[in-house]
């Protein structure tokens, strides 16, 4: 537990450190020109053929719409960092378990993997997804995620797992719900997520309590910082304690929705129990993770 305490800790650190600058709703645009110049002021005109932007409050400039790569007015949800427009990159917000209250909005759908693990998301619409997946073939999962948008930077969601162990475990089956609370954007963000499931095992049936941290900060055009952390236990229990993860790494975003990403972690066991003095055993075990993944959305 110690390590996911630490993680969340340096995740707070990083997202605080990171901040830059973010537009209310305003007349505020940004110009990308074709030799990737970003000019960012106020908008003075936007017609057919040109626009003027008022920069620094007193710098005046001219650009005619054939030369300008890209246009935007900018709002609550953009973001600038040193001088550039962060074009938005519809990636997987984390790594390993821990998701956000995003949806994929108007893509199509996203193609996810990490080698042992495959996913494919299809979204049904603006606000909600449906995600098949397989570890290596078994198990195999269903999620459904609802996005509810609460102000301009709070995010709540609904999400559904149900799981299915096939060929590999035939009689073992999981079903768990999760409340995604997300606050940011979908390029720098915060999430907590509570969730409460079941497993079944030939005629065992076994409660668990679970959440899930992550984390998101872009810090330019090709880079975010993610981490992530996981806790997991068996409800009505004193001797198994839980399971947990946690993670940092970097997503390279290669194209706007093409991002590769790496990290480097820990997962391990924790089990609790009392000897005959009653006195409490705590056997904390950790080991090493790499995580290395791949994702791309149409």
């Amino acid at each position: 537990m110690r390590y996911l305490l630490i993680l969340i800790s340096l995740c707070f650190v990083l997202q605080s450190a990171a901040q830059e600058t973010e537009f209310a709703a305003s007349k505020m645009g940004v110009v990308v020109l074709s030799d990737n110049d970003h000019v960012i002021g106020k908008i003075l005109l936007n017609d057919n053929t040109k626009i003027i932007l008022l920069v620094n409050g007193t710098d005046r400039k001219e650009f005619s719409k054939s030369v300008v790569r890209f246009f935007k007015v900018l709002d609550q949800n953009d973001l600038i960092i040193r001088g550039k427009y962060m074009f938005p990159a519809q990636s997987q917000t984390h790594y390993l378990y821990s998701t956000s209250a995003f949806t994929l909005d108007d893509a199509r759908f996203a193609y996810h993997n990490t080698g042992l693990y495959s996913e494919l998301q299809i979204p049904t619409s603006k606000s909600m997804d449906i995600g098949v997946g397989t570890f290596v073939g078994a198990p195999i999962t269903v999620t459904v995620k609802k996005r509810f948008q609460i102000g301009s930077s709070l995010n709540v969601a609904v999400k559904g797992y149900a799981g299915w162990a096939s060929y590999f475990y035939p009689w073992a089956a999981g079903f768990a719900g999760q409340t995604l609370i997300t606050n940011g954007s979908q390029e720098r963000n915060i999430t907590f997520g509570p969730g409460i499931g079941v497993g079944i095992t030939d005629d065992e049936v076994i409660g668990v309590l679970f959440s899930t941290f992550g984390l998101k900060a872009r810090i330019n055009q090709k880079y975010s910082i993610v981490a992530e952390g996981m806790y997991f236990r068996e409800m009505e229990t004193n001797y198994f304690l839980g399971v947990f993860t946690g993670m940092i790494g970097l997503h390279q975003h290669s194209k706007r929705n093409i991002t590769w990403s790496g990290g480097l972690g820990v997962g391990g066991l924790q089990e609790m129990n009392f000897n005959f003095f009653g006195t409490r055993n705590l056997d904390t075990q950790a080991i090493p993770m790499i995580y290395v993944g791949f994702r791309k959305v149409w």
